[in-house]
Parts: structure tokens; sequence; C-alpha cells
């Protein structure tokens, strides 16, 4: 009986665990996403000050580029980058390249939990608890966002960023192109892409379940 329960509630804990890192990784896939220099552009016409808007693509270009060499763009109509910011953007260029990788990384262990049923099965509980895990952490978020936008954008970034690295003055290039409006919008958009894919899996989970095989061809248990 202890034995029953000491593994129910490893498993409890491996599911929870797993969850947690789906959310995370569909988070990580969707700044994938949002930071491609296509969609970059589309969204910045779409939320940002529109006579930066030719600026902001060059900047979104080269942060997301994979040209190692590429030296960053100094000139804008706005002005010019100081050292800080052009530091910043590397670090936040750097930090793109990290992202990538964890999603490619995280898209290769679900490849690999497929292969096994007792893989696909965890994927499956994994998907259904990611679910709760993610809108709680999404409910905390918004009430955070909305009681004090300044404080959850600080966190979010010391997270990532030395101390102080970020933080630029009122009259910079860069808060020019990207206000704190548009930061406070594309918060949104990541949360509602990654909500719809935290969704989708939810949904695929549940017609697992009912199907009663995880994830195979067509074969029931």
């Amino acid at each position: 009986m202890n034995q029953r329960l000491l593994s129910r509630t490893a498993q409890t804990w491996l599911h929870a665990g797993l969850g947690l890192a789906w959310a995370g990784w569909v988070v990580s896939l969707i700044v994938c996403f949002f930071s491609l220099p296509l969609v970059s552009g589309w969204t910045h016409a779409l939320i940002g000050p529109r006579q930066h808007h030719d600026d902001a693509k060059r900047i979104s270009a080269w942060v997301a580029g994979g040209d190692v060499e590429a030296k960053i763009p100094l000139g804008y109509r706005a002005g010019e980058l100081t050292p800080k910011e052009q530091d910043h953007y590397t670090d936040v260029r750097r930090l793109l390249r990290w992202n990538r990788t964890v999603t490619g990384v995280g898209f290769s262990l679900l490849l690999l939990l497929g292969l096994s049923q007792a893989g696909r099965k965890a994927a499956v509980a994994a998907a259904g608890i990611a679910l709760w895990e993610f809108f709680m952490l999404l409910a905390i978020a918004v009430v955070w966002a909305v009681v004090h936008w300044r404080s959850l954008f600080a966190f979010c970034h010391n997270l990532f960023f030395a101390e102080g690295s970020w933080r630029l003055p009122k009259n910079s290039v860069s808060l020019q192109l990207f206000p704190q409006s548009y930061w406070q919008e594309m918060f949104g958009l990541v949360l509602f892409g990654a909500a719809l894919v935290i969704l989708f899996g939810w949904a695929w989970a549940r017609h697992c379940r009912s199907a009663g095989a995880p994830i195979t061809s067509g074969t029931k248990n």
C-alpha cells in the first residue's frame, strides 16, 4: 500500500514537473515566433509607433539575425544608440539564441517521449496538467501587470539580464522605438499565443484519453 502511494506521489510530481516544462517550452516557442524578423516587423507595425517602424525593423532584424559578425546599426531617425543600448541589444541577441536552442531541445525531447508508450502517456498527462499550471501563472502575471506593470517588467528583465544593464534613460532611442505601451501589448500577444498552444495541447490530451490510446496509430490499449 505504501509503495503504491509512493509510486502515485512520484508519478504526480513527475507529471507536474513535465507540465511546467511543457508550459515553459510553449512560451519559449511563442517568443521564438514573435522574434522572427517578418513577425516582429508585422507586430511593430500593428502596435508600435508608426514614425519609428523602419528603425524598429532594422534593430529587430539584427537582434534575430544569425550572422555573428554582423554589426548592430547605430544611426536612426530618432538618434544614435548609446554604448549601453548597444550592449543591451547584444545581450538580447544572445538570449534569443539560447531561447532557440531551448526550443529545439524541447521539441527533440517531445519526439523522444513519443517513441515509447510510457513516454506518450506521460506527455498526455503533462499536457493536461500544463493547462492548469499555465493558467495559474497567467492569472498571476495578468494581475501583476495590471497592478504594477513596472515591477513585473523589472522582474522579467532581472531574470535574464544583469541588474541595471537594461535600464535606459527616458529620452533614449530604444524607448522611442519600443515604448512601454509596445511592451505591454507585446506581453499580451505572447501570453495569448501561448494560451492557444496550451489549449490545443489540452484538447489533444483529452482526445487521446477518450480514444484510449495516447498518440498511437489508431490502435487501442
